[in-house]
């Protein structure tokens, strides 16, 4: 039961920072009234994490100790996408915030926001780094899981990050009215900022990553 609850709070309470592409392409989605998109998106990029985190538990990670390179090439495609992002966000037109529109298939919405967000969290194998110390740091508190607790810590980890971005979205959606227009569009802007400092920061790492 503790190793559940770490999972899914280590998961609900790592998704809190606006400062990753997932976390602002679903805030992005809320802004524009697209909530089916940025539910997919939540759900997808949940997906793929659990999936990384299942091979930190699984000791994959002694993949990036084996092929050094690994991690550096992983760190330049995500500074690509951080990159892209970044200039969509900033270029961005600004948003007049209103009802959700109306498409002739809302599911489409969906799908494409979850392909969006599995693909950007899959193209991202730096996070089976980060939960290998996440793991690491389970061990030593509760002690080494159990098959059955290695099964369940990564799909409650997926759990608690769609938890997080689902409230979010539950939220935005009751009270989006009630922001003005231009400071969403200004957050929107500022996101944009953030994710082109995130593509310089990883560029930097992945240029560390290959110097000897």
């Amino acid at each position: 039961m503790l190793v559940i609850s770490a999972g899914f709070a280590l998961g609900f309470l790592g998704s809190m920072p606006l400062a990753g592409p997932v976390a602002i392409l679903v805030f992005r989605a809320a802004v524009e009234g697209k909530f089916r998109q940025g539910m997919g998106i939540a759900m997808g990029a949940s997906i793929a994490e659990a999936i990384y985190c299942l091979m930190a538990v699984l000791g994959l990670s002694k993949l990036f100790e084996t092929y050094s390179n690994l991690e550096g090439y992983s760190k330049i495609a995500g500074a690509i996408i951080c990159l892209v992002l970044g200039i969509v966000f900033v270029m961005s037109k600004n948003i007049e915030p209103g009802l959700e529109a109306a498409v002739k298939h809302p599911g489409n919405r969906k799908r494409k926001g979850f392909l969006m967000g599995f693909s950007i969290s899959a193209l991202n194998p730096v996070l089976i780094l980060s939960w290998s110390a996440g793991v690491a740091m389970l061990y030593s508190i509760l002690g080494v899981f159990t098959m059955v607790e290695r099964a369940l810590f990564p799909l409650f980890v997926g759990l608690g990050i769609f938890t997080w971005f689902a409230i979010s979205l539950w939220l935005f959606r009751r009270y989006r009215h009630n922001l003005l227009p231009g400071a969403m569009n200004i957050l929107i802007k500022c996101s944009g900022c953030i994710m082109l400092a995130l593509s310089l920061y990883m560029s930097v790492k992945a240029v560390q990553q290959f110097s000897f």
